[in-house]
């Protein structure tokens, strides 16, 4: 390992430990009054932070690799066998084999199909394999198989046109059973908590328009399941989490089948094969690579295949059951083809595919009545369990190995035609988005890692009798339209066309596979190409010239020429100038850095989450710390401002009534204790004739906590009080939610981080101001014993929401004295201030009405940004009357120390 290298994984490693000690921090007793209401959604971030450091602990100790990707049939085989051999044969070495092995003649011959579904490593570097056992596999995780099998029940099953969501109800009665499990002991069943919460983000990441994600997050499902999941027998968790897919039983069956296959091998994340699971050589035997071994999955079959783990249990399994559990296939190739490969690996991934099932077989409900996803489990169960885990599963590896920062360059292959792959160009954006920046500004600076490859170019060499009437420029403009433009570039705000600076993306390369023999153009001496045919090189010159001629190339090739050029290279067909281009980038430092980055970032938010809760002994200090962050934030408010986004800003803080009913409804009406919410702790430009908060002409009030409030104490006994928690729990967790929302955010033009730190401001505030208090008096003045539950339940969600959005709109400042609320200069010299949150005059004519109109937007923004800020300023200053445990506080600023060094 390189020193950085050593340095990032030791860091990450060390993130790991301290995010498990903060959650210890979290589960002792004597710190639940300090985190109070926010104890779940910090639970649960922690989780996910427990979850992003073990990724990058193990990131940081591969190497980097770049990925080969694209759709089926797009000519990614024939650039990874260029890219990974050094002659004309791709040889790979196996423990036990006596001579290298043909890759293409033994594993993975030329089919005309998409062969595989999972991921193949290219490789120098080998690893001891155990006797008769040399093909090394990467296998699924359990929390894989169920993101695998929900992807594929929502992309292709089609639930929203076919099937009925489940009600709140439903659910609810659904998870009734699993609820209070968190005590039972622990069983191996491959799951923790963290896995759950996980999955969870999963789901809101890449499913946020399913409703049913939407529905089982307002219903406590995750919540529930988190507790239980650990604890349950897998086929209790397929009943769990039967949910996610519909609860059709085909599919929980085949969960419980691949998950008990996991169980077997002691859920190990690596196994080993004997070369027989992979040698197509054999007449008769499917290799477990082959995809179509699928087909047997939800069949009987008496094919097996003994895996080896690395403790040594030896565990036969079906072959289809191997093939639909292996994540990745490592192959060490006999010669180094490129100096880049002693730091660089090549990933091949299975070609992405449309989504959905054949509607024709699906939409007629026939004489059963089924339709959809029903109908094709009835009719073709074998063959519906085939398409859903090979399209879920593809398309899953590809996320997998993004969360798992894995692909830190990626050769994009696009044919020829039609795009057919709709959801193809946000999966590249989104990767765009994660490695280099989401706008051209983060953009800036950074090395291209994106290589844009239109493969089978040679399609274009045959003459047309449009070429006349068009010109030969025409069928080069309409290729680069339809596999570039378009798809990927149908905007001005695309990477296409703004990569940074106003630049459009200039990373595109030609290629064609010159193994297909091509007489029409080259001389050939059996398959090898000797030159152009002499009476084509004026055409290959013309159409060189009219591709030269072409915007889009101008556009988009750093040397449109060359790229021609090496694209008709004979016996190459443009590999290997993809190759020498991509050495400039395979920096051993690279991923590294990349890693680094992740990790920096990680430890940031994380000290943020936990910071919260740390108490400095001096006032003052911590204080100006806040006053510090909330100037941070008070940047990007003045962003959303400009952009007029404000209104809806503070409209996504609030709750909706709809899914704070679900919460208040979980209450059950018995009396109850439980403990009561504790404390909280807690470059835009600003237009002319504004003061920015902490910028006042004049000199700012005294920092004093507001007169009444109190570190609040004692227990939840009443319905009342339970359901006013409930609502403030759900409150916090809906901003928690928001804030992770990446459309939200981007719209919004407010980073995530401070967005956070918005809803955590505000959470202080309602704790400090007793809002929980508030919401039961008005619960219990409105809502009498004698009520039916449904209008206690409607009258105590109606009184939550409207006390909760009251407090969000003026952070609980308008009731305020006049005095105390005098925070605005009038002007930027003036020291004078006025009132925010203003009563407004009641008019009973026209006198008032002047020749200009008042400003009352930027009136309300600025009392709300004034607002947010003196409520940080009392959230830091009334922390001095808390009663801190001088031990458990030194211990949480410990972890926050060690996230806060440098690595």
């Amino acid at each position: 390992m390189t020193d950085i290298r050593e340095a990032v994984a030791q860091a990450a490693n060390d993130t790991v430990g301290q995010i498990r000690a903060a959650l210890a921090w979290l589960d002792t007793p004597k710190n639940a009054d300090r985190v109070g209401d926010r104890r779940g959604v910090l639970g649960r971030d922690l989780a996910r932070g427990l979850v992003s450091a073990r990724r990058l602990a193990e990131a940081a100790g591969r190497p980097m690799a770049v990925a080969v990707f694209g759709p089926s049939q797009a000519g990614k085989s024939h650039l990874v066998s260029v890219l990974a051999r050094k002659e004309d044969t791709l040889y790979a070495l196996f423990d036990g084999e006596p001579e290298p092995v043909s890759y293409i003649k033994r594993i993975n011959p030329d089919t005309g199909r998409e062969t595989t579904g999972l991921v193949t490593r290219f490789t120098i570097h080998r690893r001891p394999t155990p006797a008769g056992y040399p093909v090394d596999l990467q296998l699924l995780s359990h929390a894989d198989i169920i993101k695998i099998i929900g992807n594929a029940y929502f992309f292709d099953g089609n639930p929203a046109r076919y099937e009925t969501w489940p009600e709140r109800e439903e659910i609810v009665a659904h998870i009734a059973p699993f609820r209070g499990g968190d005590g039972a002991p622990r069983i191996a069943n491959g799951l923790d908590p963290e896995d759950v919460w996980e999955m969870e983000e999963y789901f809101a990441r890449y499913l946020p328009e399913s409703e049913l994600t939407r529905r089982l997050k307002t219903s406590d499902f995750w919540s529930v399941a988190a507790s239980a999941a650990p604890n349950l027998q897998i086929e209790r968790l397929g009943t769990l989490f039967s949910i996610l897919w519909g609860r059709h039983q085909v599919l929980t069956d085949m969960y419980v089948k691949l998950v008990d296959a996991l169980r077997q091998l002691g859920f190990a994340s690596q196994a080993f094969a004997p070369f027989a699971a992979v040698d197509v050589a054999k007449p008769g035997v499917e290799s477990i690579i082959d995809i179509e071994s699928l087909k047997k999955l939800a069949l009987p079959t008496r094919e097996t295949i003994t895996l080896r783990t690395s403790g040594g249990s030896e565990v036969p399994l079906a072959r289809t059951i191997v093939t639909a559990l292996t994540a990745e296939l490592r192959i060490c190739v006999k010669d180094k083809p490129w100096d880049f490969f002693e730091h660089t690996d090549i990933l091949d991934f299975p070609g992405y595919r449309s989504r959905g099932l054949n509607r024709e077989n699906v939409d007629d409900p026939g004489e059963a009545g089924a339709t959809g996803l029903a109908r094709a489990l009835r009719d073709h169960p074998a063959e519906t369990v085939f398409q859903l885990i090979r399209r879920g599963k593809v398309e899953y590896l590809f996320q997998r190995y993004v969360a798992d920062q894995e692909i830190t360059a990626m050769l994009l292959c696009i044919k020829d035609g039609p795009q057919e792959v709709a959801q193809l160009p946000d999966v590249v954006a989104r990767w765009i988005a994660a490695t280099h920046g989401a706008t051209p500004l983060e953009r800036q600076g950074k090395p291209v890692l994106l290589y844009f490859v239109l493969t089978k170019f040679d399609l274009h060499f045959e003459e047309k009798p449009s070429d006349e009437a068009l010109g030969l420029a025409a069928r080069f403009t309409g290729r680069l339209d339809a596999s570039l433009v378009n798809p990927y570039g149908s905007t001005s705000e695309t990477w296409v066309r703004n990569w940074a600076a106003g630049r459009p993306f200039q990373n595109a390369f030609l290629m064609r596979n010159p193994s297909l023999s091509n007489r029409a153009i080259f001389e050939l001496d059996g398959s090898r190409e000797m030159d152009i045919l002499p009476g084509r090189k004026d055409w290959v010159a013309r159409l060189k010239a009219a591709f030269v001629s072409v915007q889009a190339a101008q556009d988009h090739f750093a040397d449109p020429a060359r790229a021609f050029e090496e694209m008709i290279r004979l016996n190459d067909g443009g590999a290997s100038y993809i190759a020498s281009e991509l050495a400039g980038v395979c920096n051993p430092q690279m991923k590294s850095a990349q890693v680094r980055d992740r990790l920096l970032a990680l430890r940031a938010r994380v000290s943020d989450m936990l910071q919260r809760y740390h108490v400095s002994t001096d006032v003052g200090e911590r204080i100006a710390e806040r006053l510090a962050v909330a100037d941070r934030v008070l940047d990007d408010l003045y962003r959303c401002d400009n952009a007029g986004r404000m209104g809806s800003l503070i409209r996504g803080l609030m709750i909706d009534p709809g899914a704070l009913s679900d919460s208040v409804y979980r209450v059950d009406l018995s009396p109850a204790k439980i403990a009561s919410p504790a404390s909280l702790p807690a470059p835009a430009i600003v237009p002319a004739g504004r003061v920015r908060p902490g910028q006042a002409a004049a000199p700012a009030p005294a920092v004093t906590a507001s007169p009444g409030e109190r570190p609040k104490g004692g227990t939840l006994g009443s319905v009342a009080e339970r359901q006013a928690h409930a609502a403030l729990e759900a409150w916090i967790l809906s901003m928690s939610d928001i804030a992770g929302t990446p459309a939200f955010t981007e719209e919004m033009s407010v980073g995530p981080d401070n967005l956070r730190e918005i809803a955590t401001e505000l959470a202080a505030a309602a704790r400090r101001l007793g809002l929980s208090e508030q919401i039961a008096a008005k619960i219990e003045m409105e809502a009498f014993a004698a009520d039916r539950r449904d209008l206690q339940l409607e009258k105590a969600t109606v009184i939550s929401a409207a006390i909760i959005n009251a407090f969000v709109a003026d952070l609980g400042l308008r009731k305020r004295p006049e005095e105390e609320r005098r925070l605005v200069p009038l002007d930027s010299s003036s020291s004078a201030l006025r009132a925010i949150f203003a009563e407004r005059p009641t008019a009973y004519d026209a006198a008032g009405i002047a020749a200009t109109p008042a400003p009352f937007r930027t009136t309300a923004t600025d009392d709300w940004l004034y607002a947010l800020y003196k409520t940080v300023q009392d959230n830091a200053a009334s922390e001095g009357g808390l009663s801190v445990d001088p031990v458990e506080n030194g211990r949480l600023g410990s972890i926050i120390a060690r996230l806060s060094g440098p690595i």
